[in-house]
This record gives C-alpha cells, structure tokens and sequence, in this order.
C-alpha cells in the first residue's frame, strides 16, 4: 500500500493534526497515513534531554538573567534549540529510510524533513519572526536564537510548499524569510469544535461574555477583567465565563471553568452572547473560528490574523486600550439585534473560508499539482543523460 508520512511534535496541534489526518484519509483513501510524533521519540532517550536542556541555557541565558516570568519556562524553551531541531531532523531521516512514502507532511516547522528525495509540505499557523509584527509585547520577547532562525528559513526553503492558515503568515515568509510567493499557499484552518445545526437566537440577550484560551496573560485576561468590572457599572447583570485557565479572581458574575472537553466548550458557546479574547500574541486562534461558527460577534485586539477575520460587520478590532473594550462590550450586551446580525457575519464568513472540507481540499489539488512538477522535472532530468 501507497504511503503518506504524517510528522506532529506533541499534542500541542492535537485537534488540528486529527482533522487533516482526516481531510488525508479522504483525498486519499489508497494510501495508509502514517504519524509520527518526534517528541515521545526524543524524550525516550533521556541523554538527549539532558544534552538539549544545556542547549536551553546555552541558547536561551539573556532570558534567564531577565528573569523574565514567561520566558523563564523551560517547556517554552525545549523545543526551540538548534540541538532538538537537528536531533528531529536526523530522526525524520532515519523513519523515512525503506518508508517508500510518497510525500510527507509536516505540521508546524520545528524540524526539516527534506533532503530526503520525498516531497515535503509544512502546514503551519506561525513564523518566528512573526513576533516581530507584534505590537502589544516587546519584540525580542518570545524569539529565537539567530542559529535556529536560520535553520528554520532552511527548512521552509527546502519545503516543496507551505500551507499557510492565514495571510499574516503568508506576508511573514515572503517579507521576513525571503520564500518564493509561488511556494506559500493559504488554505485557511477550520473549526474543532464543530458546526452546531441549531442556535437559539435567545442567547444574545444573555450578556453573557465567553473568553476561551489556555494562557491567562498573553489572551489578555487581565485587560478583559479590568475592563469586565467597567462593564458592570453599568450592565450591573452581565456575565464572564472564563473557559481554558484558572486564574485566581474575585469578580462578581465571573465564572472560571478551567480546561473543559471540546463538547464542554462548544455548550459554553452555545450559551454566550459575545466572544471576547484580547489577546496580545496569536499567531492565528482557532478559537475564533469556534466562536464565528456559534454565530458570535467577536471582539479582540487588531493584531496577528485577527484583521482577516472581524470585519465592521460581524464584530470590533480595538487597541488594547481598557476603556474601548468597555464600550464594544457595552454595546454588544444592550444590544441583542445587533449580536445576532454581527453572529450571522461571523458564521457566513467561517463557512465561505473555514471548514476542513476546504483545508483538505486545497491541499490535495496544490499536492497534486507539486507532484506532477517533480515527476516532470524528475523526467527531464533523466532524459538529459540519457
């Protein structure tokens, strides 16, 4: 049987990962996918732990003398040394080795899986040098090593293409990392939780706000509360539902529910009547994809892809700024007609761009016809010394 290498680094892109599996396994049901998580792999042979975690301090000391609480987060580090690049790579190189596949895929760009002679395809929501286009944060926080930015422009160069989820990062590998245009294709990303088949346009006069996402600080947490409390005054019977973290507060109306299963979560947005996350770093946010397809206005910070998700008419891209996210939410919860109007937006535009359906279809007809360029020029070539 015709095979496919599949190459995911953890359970960071679990869903993700499963669906386009799945997408695979449907444009090409005579092929058996094959995954390959490096990190259990790695972490298998404690000497290579040990040898990457000097190579954490080595590369990563001006973080460390910063005292910098996120970057001092060994977990954050791991995975981003030259060491555990390389050491992925070689692994990559040792599975391919008699695999007779026919291509592989590559979620995320965390090793290089060419040099192979097998076609390679990097489906990723993120650069390095994205941080840089950060406008909330610092920009040297969150960057990597120039060595590793290095072989990490290696590896996108060496990819047969880049399936991108969103236009930011296709602008990052054309401007910041030099990739040909021709070799970067958006296919979007869809949605983990599901399309619900019914809403109940009750909801909208729940004034219920829903934030979901692991990462209390870099979602904005703290900015939504300060500007949640602001709310109050003046929709005293408003609500917070907290999905994903638990922070510690005491807020009235405020409910923290921590980490919930995805059919938790798609209760808790069939519930609310706004979504809000004001996050200051995000490569891309599939979670707004959830909210778009619970047919929820959005309000968020105008970074990252966010600008090719909210428009006028289905929600609000605000500055970061206390007072303004008071006043989007202000509006949204004493306005029912207006939420649902802005919820119908959301879910004509997830439906139009992100569905899996989409994703996977894009990539098997850009697959497809990458394939037929290689045999063509694999042909030419042999007929050259012939």
């Amino acid at each position: 049987m015709r095979k496919i290498l599949y190459i995911q680094v953890g359970i960071g892109f679990l869903f993700v990962n499963r669906n386009v599996i799945e997408q695979l396994k449907k444009h090409y049901p005579d092929h058996e996918i094959e995954l390959f998580d490096l990190l259990p792999s790695f972490r298998m042979n404690p000497a290579l732990v040990l040898i990457n975690l000097f190579y954490v301090v080595k590369e990563y000391f001006r973080d460390f003398i910063t005292f910098d609480k996120n970057l001092l987060k060994i977990k954050y580090h791991f995975l981003g040394t030259t060491y555990i690049f390389n050491q992925f790579s070689r692994m990559i190189s040792e599975k391919v080795k008699g695999g007779n596949y026919d291509f592989i895929i590559q979620s995320q760009c965390l090793s290089d899986a060419s040099g192979n002679g097998i076609p390679v395809y990097i489906y990723t929501d993120h650069t390095n040098l994205n941080n840089l286009n950060y406008k909330f944060i610092k920009h040297s926080k969150f960057m990597r090593s120039e060595e590793y930015l290095m072989l990490e422009k290696k590896a996108f160069m060496n990819a047969t293409l880049i399936f991108v989820m969103s236009p930011n990062i296709r602008r990052s590998l054309i401007e910041q990392y030099r990739i040909p245009e021709s070799k970067i294709k958006l296919v979007y990303v869809g949605s983990n939780t599901g399309d619900p088949t019914k809403v109940d346009s009750s909801k909208y006069s729940n004034k219920n706000i829903i934030f979901v996402g692991k990462e209390w600080e870099r979602k904005g947490g703290p900015l939504l509360v300060a500007a949640f409390r602001k709310v109050l005054e003046q929709v005293p019977d408003a609500t917070l539902t907290i999905v994903g973290c638990r922070p510690f507060l005491n807020v009235k109306n405020c409910k923290v529910l921590g980490e919930i299963s995805l059919k938790e979560v798609a209760e808790q947005y069939e519930r609310a009547s706004v979504f809000c996350l004001p996050t200051v770093r995000e490569p891309f946010g599939i979670v707004f994809i959830e909210a778009m397809f619970n047919r929820l206005p959005i309000v968020t910070n105008n970074m990252g892809a966010a600008p090719f998700l909210v428009t006028p008419n289905n929600g609000y891209l605000l500055e970061n700024d206390v007072n303004e996210y008071c006043k989007a939410l202000v509006t949204l919860l004493t306005n029912p007609g207006l939420c649902e109007e802005f919820g119908e937006e959301s879910l004509r535009i997830a439906k139009e761009y992100y569905t899996w359906k989409n994703v996977g279809a894009q990539m098997a007809r850009y697959i497809g016809t990458a394939s037929g360029q290689v045999k063509e020029k694999a042909n030419n070539y042999t007929n050259s010394l012939s």
